[in-house]
């Protein structure tokens, strides 16, 4: 005897291994978490990539002070440190125009060019985010490792300042009267390094006054913020 049909059918409408999709709350929601995430990202990524840049910068310069140094010392030679001359490749550059680039080479007739058997050791590319200072005793605009190691009684720093001129940005090295170089640090963790004698660093006047770009930074920022922010008020109120 065949068994009874039955016209029973199963509701899955309950079943939750068959329901797939969202609601359009959830949907909301969660393009709102999506948008306060990607605004939170874009106005602290650009402050992020100028400290990387500036703190890349200034190691890389350490870097080639240490280099410097050891080489005069191994060579027995003097080896000059000083900004890239743009026109003249074979001689130093103005005072304070580093960030178009750095050379370094020995210098065994102290004339402050590349001659004869003097060749170039290592040199620095353009950088066009940053201005680098170099304030030491004697007031010259290169700087001078002796065969001892030593400096050519230049005991000074270096000041890396981004084109911003934002304070919490700018990174010093410090060099004594030895040769011997110091990178700044944020000894008291309030967001900004101190120099040698423990005063925060600050940029020139000149840099912060130039700081167009930081400015039209901001202003994109609001332009952008205003129409995310009444997406969000017209969400929450529909969610409401």
């Amino acid at each position: 005897m065949a068994a009874p049909h039955s016209n029973t059918r199963t509701n899955t409408s309950n079943n939750p291994s068959t329901n797939c999709g969202i609601s359009l709350v959830e949907l909301m929601v969660g393009l709102t978490i999506v948008a306060v995430l990607m605004a939170l990202s874009s106005a602290g990524l650009p402050k992020l990539v100028k400290k990387q840049q500036v703190q890349a910068a200034a190691e890389q310069f350490f870097s080639v002070l240490q280099y410097a140094r050891h080489t005069a010392i191994v060579q027995g030679r003097n080896v000059i440190l000083c900004p890239l001359n743009r026109t003249q490749a074979d001689r130093c550059g103005a005072r304070n125009t580093w960030h178009h680039g750095a050379l370094l080479f020995a210098d065994d007739n102290n004339n402050l060019k590349i001659d004869g058997e003097e060749r170039i050791l290592r040199t620095l590319a353009h950088n066009k985010t940053l201005k680098i200072y170099w304030r030491a005793f004697r007031y010259r605009a290169y700087l001078k490792f002796r065969p001892s190691g030593m400096t050519d009684w230049q005991n000074g720093h270096f000041l890396f300042c981004p084109n911003s001129g934002e304070a919490h940005l700018a990174r010093q090295i410090v060099l004594n009267y030895a040769g011997r170089a110091y990178l700044s640090d944020d000894a008291d963790q309030d967001g900004v390094h101190e120099d040698a004698h423990g005063k925060p660093l600050a940029c020139p006047r000149h840099v912060q006054a130039s700081a167009g770009s930081s400015t039209l930074m901001m202003a994109t920022s609001k332009v952008i913020s205003a129409p995310l922010n009444g997406w969000l008020k017209s969400t929450f109120t529909v969610l409401s």
